[in-house]
């Protein structure tokens, strides 16, 4: 399309060497020869005809880009093009053209999911369901419901790593408050811990990662102060180290000092010693733990749907279901902007009842 744009003649040219004159007679909405038969689409393809499809594709996009090499073409646009093209074809396959296999999506250094926007990313919302697009965070005052900071990201980034950048936004703002309600995604003791910084309570359900990091096996004693962990033998160990992400720490009890103990059978596994794990954030943690048995727990998980109903309001009635923009700029803009048009409807709301109240403390993001 790049080069079409800079030189038709030179189009032609690269397309009929690459064996890619399909693609820019598309380009061109050239309709087919009578009797040419229809391409069957990707959704109605046996597995193996969509790896075979694949293996197809990514070894016409590697004639394409040794051609364009080859032809030197000089503009910038083109360029840029190219070196897109490669990138991706580097990222997304290995192997030569005989055996191409595809690249696990999660191992691929390259995201871009779109030449038409960049910005844009892929990220599943449900094991059956995924998206490409954007992802708004939102947090919103509980008592006022007024929409109090958004951010905007690609779809691949989750609550969890955009948690504390909201809760520093709506500080920025001049916002205090002293809780923060959330789903699941909010509740690892990472973020937990974070907001305690900040002065402002977590209520969220237990991250289900955090719930089985906290937990300590039965029998054994942690003491957070002495940095220890003792065994149902009475048995005691400083002896530790940490998981690659620096959040769960493992203690190990030695088969030396475990020779003598009777539970040594059971304990001792093929490694040849015993571990207890427990997590860095386990003090938040337990606390939370001890919390979601309340009832002021469950009220808090009531106040959280009023989020929810504030979401499916600006999905049903303000566009936000889709990006209309391309660009994480633009569509950082088109979130904002709905904000605000939410805002406004809320203010209305309130000068339309009786007893509408000033703006409250913000209890929830």
């Amino acid at each position: 399309r790049a080069i079409e744009k800079h030189d038709p003649s030179m189009a032609e040219k690269v397309a009929n060497a690459s064996g890619t004159r399909k693609y820019l007679d598309k380009i061109r909405k050239v309709k087919p020869a009578p009797g040419t038969p229809r391409e069957k689409k990707e959704c109605d393809m046996t597995p193996d005809g969509k790896k075979a499809l694949f293996a197809q594709v990514v070894r016409e996009g590697r004639a394409l880009a040794r051609v364009c090499k080859e032809e030197h073409i000089q503009d910038d646009s083109c360029e840029e093009a190219l070196a897109l093209l490669i990138e991706i074809l580097e990222s997304i396959a290995k192997g030569d053209d005989d055996n191409i296999t595809p690249t696990p999506p999660k191992q691929r250094e390259c995201k871009v999911e779109s030449v038409h926007d960049l910005d844009a990313r892929y990220a599943k919302k449900t094991p059956e369901t995924g998206y490409v697009g954007y992802k708004a965070h939102m947090a919103m005052s509980a008592e006022s419901r007024f929409i109090t900071h958004t951010e905007t990201t690609p779809m691949d980034v989750g609550d969890p790593t955009m948690a504390p950048v909201v809760v520093d936004g709506v500080l920025s703002h001049g916002l205090d408050f002293s809780k923060a309600i959330g789903d699941t995604q909010y509740g690892s003791g990472k973020f937990r811990r974070f907001a305690l910084g900040r002065g402002v309570r977590v209520s969220a359900p237990l991250f289900p990662k955090a719930q089985s990091a906290s937990w300590i096996k039965e029998g054994f004693i942690y003491d957070p102060e002495a940095q220890t962990m003792t065994c149902p033998a009475g048995k005691t160990t400083t002896s530790k180290w940490y998981s690659a992400d620096g959040e769960v720490m493992v203690y190990k009890f030695s088969r030396k000092m475990c020779r003598h103990c009777p539970r040594a059978k059971d304990c001792i596994g093929a490694k040849g010693y015993m571990s207890a794990s427990v997590s860095v954030y386990h003090e938040e943690l337990e606390a939370a733990a001890a919390y979601s048995e309340t009832e002021a727990f469950r009220l808090d998980k009531s106040i959280r749907a009023r989020i929810e109903a504030k979401f499916a309001e600006a999905k049903r009635f303000h566009g936000m279901a889709r990006a209309i923009y391309r660009g994480l700029q633009k569509v950082d803009l088109q979130v904002r902007l709905t904000a605000i048009a939410l805002n406004i409807k809320r203010i209305f709301t309130l000068l339309q009842e009786p007893k509408a109240s000033a703006l409250a403390e913000p209890e929830a993001a």
